[in-house]
């Protein structure tokens, strides 16, 4: 199994809700997000839509983290403070 990229599969989510979760492999997740999200866009009037957007694109870079191997953002940053505490 290839490792996913988190940043991706949360653009992909951000843009239409479980595509970063089908991207990730978990397609009954993509499938809840792209049948879930349509509904409160609709049934809301739009305004819970954007919701299911951001809470689509975390999920999908949270499950994308956890199941991957490449270091986040935080785990750099803690590695160049580190890095800098070592050099002072």
């Amino acid at each position: 199994m290839t490792k996913s990229n988190p940043g991706l599969a949360a653009v992909l989510s951000l843009i239409v809700p479980g595509v970063g979760q089908i991207y990730n492999g978990a397609f009954l997740r993509g499938l809840f997000w792209l049948i879930i999200t349509p509904g409160f866009w609709i049934g809301t009037g739009g305004m819970l839509g954007w919701v299911c957007h951001l809470i689509a694109a975390y999920t999908a870079y949270s499950y994308a983290v956890s199941n991957s191997t490449q270091p986040t953002l935080a785990d750099r940053w803690r590695a160049s403070q580190s890095l800098g505490a070592r050099r002072s």
